[in-house]
């Protein structure tokens, strides 16, 4: 029992791993869009346990994707991570380290 456990575990990591990865390529493809979407599924997860190390490179290569969006020649969306739509991207950008220091803390409490 405690080995088909640490298999699935194991599993999980790669899955969120292979989904950072993906991301990782649509920043280098520059297509921020796709990549600020991946990024927000990993945050966003509830049935898998993400590792604190994949949600901190979850939440710090979105807030890199989000700024470099923000300096693309289109219109920024806003980010609804807070179901605010129309909310400026500095308010969103400051929601994500204020809830990446807050999982932080909930996680070391236990």
């Amino acid at each position: 029992m405690e080995k088909a456990r640490v298999e699935c575990e194991e599993d999980q990591r790669l899955l969120i791993s292979h989904q950072n990865a993906l991301a990782a390529l649509s920043i280098i493809t520059e297509n921020y869009d796709k990549a600020i979407e991946i990024y927000r599924e990993i945050l966003k997860e509830k049935e898998i346990e993400v590792d604190v190390l994949q949600r901190i490179h979850a939440t710090h290569n979105l807030a890199f994707a989000l700024q470099h969006k923000a300096k693309a020649p289109a219109a920024v969306d806003a980010m609804d991570i807070d179901d605010q739509p129309g909310a400026p991207l500095g308010a969103s950008l400051h929601y994500l380290q204020f809830s990446f220091w807050i999982g932080l803390i909930e996680i070391s409490a236990t």
